[in-house]
């Protein structure tokens, strides 16, 4: 009877390891959820290698390029290293590296992008107009409306506006409002002179600005905020966000959220260690990011390209996260 080769261990391991399946390493870079979503994506021809789809029992190797298709995009991913059991996600990168073009995942956001939003009907934007779009960035993803621009509305209307279409931008929005408060002394009847007088709307409306106003300055002052700080339900929108990040980040269906987390997540990690404030959350460190290359813009510093391509990755992340957001409180999708 033949006898079989004893190997040594680490010799039994690497010849292990030049035979991973490729639905088995999808599922243990934690790429998929589960082992059996990787082998149905080989199976329905949208796992590909040099633009070929795959079996479920291709040989991975390294160096080698493997492309998802995710409707509307392609994401792309190189292998580092072989892998045959589930890591920690903060083990894989040592496996695995997103390389998957911005132009990509921009096809994923497109629909839920930070642009600047007009007026239906008010026409071509004026010199003025476009002074103040390039000013807040209006060809980056990141940007707001800006309370400058008058004739498109005021604070209050653009804030109740936001509230319904995209949470990131609204809790962005109202940061911002905090901050002009406190850089106008918490004085109605200044902010009524430099600001809200400069609207264009009816009297009784321009009134109803006014007591909005005082009334957000009445908050900020009975939660003691003056200074630094957030109102409460600024706060308790943000964690519910968090919430819901960690959720989408643990649902299977989740795969798009999950690709743009790990687009994000160095840059995330780097900022919260460069920040001197305590950061919470790490939706809280890209909406602070965001916040503050908003600032940045208004100010006319430089900003690296770097630092652009991160703040990039924040709102791709936070754009699908408020789409979610809101899907769920309108009762379109069921909480994960």
């Amino acid at each position: 009877m033949r006898q079989k080769k004893n190997l040594p261990v680490n010799e039994l391991k690497m010849q292990i390891e030049k035979d991973i399946r490729i639905d088995k390493w999808l599922w243990a870079v934690r790429i998929f959820k589960t082992r059996s979503q990787a082998t149905d994506a080989c199976r329905k021809g949208k796992i590909l290698i040099n633009d070929v789809p795959v079996k479920p029992s291709h040989t991975v190797k390294i160096n080698e390029i493997i492309r998802i298709k995710h409707p509307p995009a392609i994401f792309s991913y190189l292998v580092k290293g072989l892998l045959g059991k589930r890591l920690s996600a903060k083990e894989v990168i040592h496996y695995v590296e997103n390389i998957t073009p911005h132009e990509e995942l921009d096809k994923l956001v497109q629909a839920d992008t930070f642009f600047i939003k007009r007026d239906k009907g008010a026409g071509r934007p004026t010199k003025k107009d476009r002074r103040n779009l390039d000013r807040l960035g209006g060809c980056q993803r990141i940007c707001l409306n800006s309370y400058f621009n008058a004739g498109s509305g005021c604070i209050m209307i653009i804030a109740r506006e936001k509230r319904i279409t995209n949470i990131a931008e609204f809790i962005l929005y109202m940061w911002q409002l905090e901050d002009i408060l406190r850089a106008n002394g918490f004085d109605i009847d200044e902010i009524d002179r430099t600001i809200i007088s400069k609207f264009r709307q009816p009297a009784e409306v321009l009134y109803e600005i006014k007591d909005w106003y005082a009334s957000l300055i009445q908050s900020m002052r009975e939660e003691r905020i003056e200074k630094k700080g957030h109102l409460s339900f600024l706060n308790n929108l943000l964690n519910e966000l968090t919430d819901l990040h960690i959720r989408l980040l643990n649902h299977p269906d989740e795969m798009e959220y999950r690709l743009l987390y790990q687009q994000a997540r160095p840059n995330i990690e780097a900022l919260m260690n460069k920040i001197n404030s305590p950061v919470q959350s790490e939706i809280e460190a890209c909406l602070t990011g965001l916040y503050g290359f908003l600032m940045m813009r208004l100010q006319k510093k430089e900003i690296s390209s770097e630092t652009t391509s991160a703040i990039s990755t924040f709102s791709s992340l936070l754009a699908v996260l408020s789409k979610r957001f809101l899907e769920i409180e309108k009762g379109e999708r069921e909480l994960p």
